[in-house]
């Protein structure tokens, strides 16, 4: 098995360049307002994703009725968020 880690690829050459090691088991990684955030399927969390370092922090509890979390988008802002 090839240990879970944070890379990073050059959209010119596809090469890819190893950054860090991270936790095993992170789905759905999306960036929201440059702060990336994942659902560890290890810890059942909702976590922050340092990409410098592949270190997460807990922000909070997944509900376990939600099951395997496939995928996330940032949520679009209402015109009453904004003001």
């Amino acid at each position: 098995m090839i240990p879970p880690a944070i890379w990073e690829i050059d959209p010119k050459t596809g090469h890819a360049k190893w950054i860090a090691p991270t936790e095993l088991g992170l789905t759905s990684i999306v960036n929201v307002k440059e702060t990336i955030y994942a659902f560890s399927v290890r810890t059942g969390q909702v976590v922050i994703l340092d990409v410098s370092t592949g270190q997460t922090s807990a922000v909070s509890e997944l509900d376990p009725a939600a099951g395997l979390i496939g995928g996330a988008t940032p949520a679009r802002p209402t015109s009453a968020d904004r003001d």
